[in-house]
């Protein structure tokens, strides 16, 4: 076994073969025994993290260390499975847990992205060290493609109340964005909204929507907003520390889908806040609440964007803000999965909410930029 320690990560990379690593295929359908069937007999691979974890909890030399249960939670995401385990232990100073995260992939290329993003993002998040990615424990890219990952003790963004988190998520993300501001490539919005127009037909509200797409599209004219997105900025995956009641670290997980290019930066901010916009709509037929949120967050972005780039949302955008584009295309291309997923039709009333959500941001327009 090799042991290297680089910038923040400890990462522990075996010399794979069938008689170290069990090869384990997981199911849906597992019950919770087989789960932790799995977490317990992959524990080895993070024996010396844990003893290292302990070392630090009871302030003393850990040599003895024996696991004693473990328990998990799963989850299925588009490029694998993730087991959230509490793993307790049994030490000679006593009995303690610490919490762990095995990210299972279904292909060798979605690991080595995802570990090359959480170096790239490590480096944008030199000069803000509030900002953080869970650290990397283990790493295989043999049978199974697996990464663990240290548990943070965090909540995730849309699971917490406390003040400022939407300022501490705007200048979280304006920290991925840090680099020069390119010209957007236009084409792949282009292509979006035809699919779109063929998509709600049905609806009857195809020319309307077209028409908003068109006039909110139209504000990405001669703008200098291209970006290299995360794209997969969902609330669930931004995750907030506090001490005291106050914000005190920021963290980002699954970078497996940030990419290199000349995508709108707004289309994370849109991706981030749709879905509780959506909500917030289905319930009271506005989003007053959260557009106070999303204006906190375009300020706190400004802010930070100000001082890496020198640049403000306006002078990205000499245009206008797009930004309900990007809300309406996400409530739409959800919709377009949901019917195929569930296999209903878009006049489905649930559906159907979510076209008339899109008629609603795109007629309203509420989104501007800050001062």
């Amino acid at each position: 076994m090799h042991i290297s320690k680089n910038k923040n990560y400890l990462v522990i990379y075996y010399l794979i073969t069938q008689s170290k690593l069990i090869l384990l295929i997981l199911k849906e359908n597992m019950s919770n025994d087989e789960i932790e069937n799995v977490v317990q007999q992959n524990c080895h691979l993070i024996q010396e993290y844990l003893i290292e974890v302990a070392s630090k909890q009871f302030r003393a030399p850990v040599y003895n260390l024996q696991l004693t249960a473990t328990q998990t939670k799963q989850r299925f995401g588009a490029s694998g499975q993730l087991l959230i385990s509490d793993i307790y232990y049994d030490t000679e100073y006593g009995e303690n847990s610490t919490n762990i995260a095995f990210k299972y992939f279904n292909e060798e290329a979605g690991a080595l992205v995802e570990l090359k993003n959480s170096i790239e993002l490590d480096f944008r998040f030199k000069s803000h060290p509030h900002f953080a990615t869970p650290k990397l424990i283990f790493a295989s890219t043999k049978d199974p493609v697996l990464l663990i990952y240290e548990g943070i003790n965090a909540i995730n963004y849309d699971e917490i109340e406390v003040t400022n988190k939407a300022s501490h998520a705007g200048e979280l993300l304006a920290a991925i964005h840090r680099g020069n501001p390119k010209p957007v490539n236009k084409d792949i919005y282009k292509g979006l909204a035809r699919m779109i127009g063929k998509y709600i037909e049905a609806t009857g509200l195809e020319k309307k929507i077209s028409d908003g797409l068109g006039r909110s599209f139209n504000k990405m004219e001669n703008a200098m907003s291209g970006c290299d997105p995360f794209s997969d900025f969902h609330q669930s995956n931004v995750m907030l520390s506090t001490q005291d009641d106050l914000i005190n670290k920021v963290y980002i997980i699954d970078p497996e889908f940030m990419q290199k290019g000349r995508f709108d930066r707004l289309e994370d901010v849109g991706t981030f806040f749709a879905f509780q916009l959506l909500n917030e709509y289905k319930e009271t037929k506005s989003i007053k609440n959260g557009l106070r949120e999303v204006n906190e967050f375009l300020k706190a972005y400004q802010r930070l964007n100000l001082i890496q780039q020198g640049l403000t949302w306006k002078q990205m955008y000499p245009n206008g803000c797009p930004l309900s584009f990007f809300v309406a295309q996400w409530a739409i291309m959800d919709s377009l999965d949901k019917s195929m997923r569930l296999q209903k039709v878009i006049t489905d009333p649930e559906l159907l909410l979510q076209i008339k959500f899109a008629d609603y941001i795109l007629f309203t327009d509420p989104f501007k930029f800050p001062e």
